[in-house]
């Protein structure tokens, strides 16, 4: 049973298939991913779990949230959705979220470290959500976003960090530390942003720490 059947306009989806499996047998989950508006999912990342991460972008006024940092933002939105895709129907929507404020917003690529989301994307917004930031405001007419959001948490306290990066190409590297400081995880990421309407064209890169 899906989350979600055919929603309105254009749709996300996300589909789970066994490979090694032939026929109708190959598919364990597929759901669509939407609202009443036109919606694009972007990004993908999964855990060994089960639990499907996606971002993209809508103009939903009504795109499904649980958890959410964020309501329904003015003009069109990015958004971060987790999926259990081992359960079936409403339950498998475990945390989503509008990501944005007052201008355009699209989310391109999410991945995922130690139970963190780490969403990326392109933003016209001069307001969006910030915490711990390297830049807090918008630069240039189209700018970056770096949003890691724990998504085992609720509402406000979900956002762990948030910035405008001030680049179009960010070269992420996430250094994860346990509880033993001698196995310390570290994990660099390459993740190109762009925009067609992109006007800035230098290129970073962005260290973040978490514990």
């Amino acid at each position: 049973m899906p989350f979600q059947g055919d929603q309105p306009d254009f749709d996300g989806f996300v589909t789970v298939l066994d490979t090694k499996v032939a026929g109708n047998a190959s598919l364990l989950y597929s759901t669509y991913l939407g609202g009443d508006g036109f919606d694009l999912a972007e990004g993908i990342a999964i855990e060994r779990s089960g639990l499907a991460y996606v971002t993209g972008y809508t103009q939903s006024i009504v795109f499904p949230t649980r958890n959410q940092l964020l309501g329904d933002q003015p003009s069109g939105d990015a958004y971060a959705t987790v999926l259990d895709t081992r359960k079936a129907g409403d339950a498998s929507l475990t945390f989503s979220t509008y990501l944005g404020g007052n201008g355009d917003d699209a989310g391109n690529m999410i991945r995922v470290s130690s139970g963190l989301a780490y969403v990326t994307g392109t933003t016209e917004s001069t307001d969006i959500p910030t915490r711990n930031q390297f830049q807090g405001e918008l630069q240039g007419v189209v700018d970056a976003f770096l949003t890691v959001l724990d998504t085992r948490k609720t509402e406000d306290v979900s956002i762990v960090y948030s910035t405008y990066p001030g680049v179009t190409t960010l070269t992420l590297a996430i250094s994860s530390r346990s509880t033993d400081p001698a196995s310390p995880i570290s994990r660099e990421l390459q993740i190109p942003l762009t925009s067609r309407r992109a006007t800035n064209s230098r290129a970073t890169s962005l260290v973040v720490t978490h514990s």
